[in-house]
């Protein structure tokens, strides 16, 4: 009888042990639960791409910067965030559809481009460095919105623009429909 009683005991001990032990992680890992600040918020997932609102911030304050790269995305004064947040959509989509196509665009292209641009501008590399620097920019972004110009350029000219057809008619339509009212157009028989 004692023996069973002494291994009663041990077993309660154990069980208040893990009771006390179990308060003392709830209690511990509540109050840091409590202290946990949200960093960043996803505002979009594309296939296994996640857009972060820092991500559309960090767009928006470098948008003088991505307007002089890419004005062909970047074509308003200024976005909303939604708008930002599409654009940042559209090219995760427009990437995946180049592709599923066989295009891609590598880093040797965009430094081909960045190269050709640093000639045509007559800069050279430590000058445009400064440049965005003195942005607020960074190459690596610099970088990354010149291949997006030119994965817009080759999603436009190799995707969209063969599946667009206007014919004469249409073209005579619309010129005639816009010009209605001109008097040189009005003509009797």
């Amino acid at each position: 009888i004692t023996y069973s009683r002494y291994l009663t005991s041990i077993r309660v001990g154990y069980m208040k042990f893990k009771m006390i032990l179990s308060l003392f992680f709830f209690f511990f890992f509540l109050q840091t639960a409590a202290e946990a600040k949200i960093l960043d918020k996803i505002a979009a997932i594309i296939d296994e791409n996640i857009i972060t609102l820092s991500q559309i911030n960090r767009i928006n304050k470098n948008l003088a910067i991505k307007k002089s790269v890419a004005p062909m995305i970047y074509d308003k004064s200024s976005f909303t965030t939604d708008e930002l947040l599409t654009i940042s959509i559209n090219k995760f989509l427009i990437r995946s559809k180049l592709t599923e196509l066989g295009y891609t665009i590598s880093d040797d292209q965009v430094e081909a481009q960045i190269k050709t641009n640093e000639k045509r501008l007559n800069v050279d590399r430590k000058s445009l460095m400064n440049f965005l620097k003195e942005q607020g920019s960074t190459f690596d972004e610099y970088f990354e919105t010149l291949r997006e110009a030119i994965e817009y350029s080759y999603f436009i000219n190799r995707v969209i623009s063969p599946s667009i057809s206007i014919s004469d008619q249409d073209v005579k339509n619309t010129y005639f429909k816009n010009n209605i009212k001109d008097s040189r157009l009005n003509f009797k028989y």
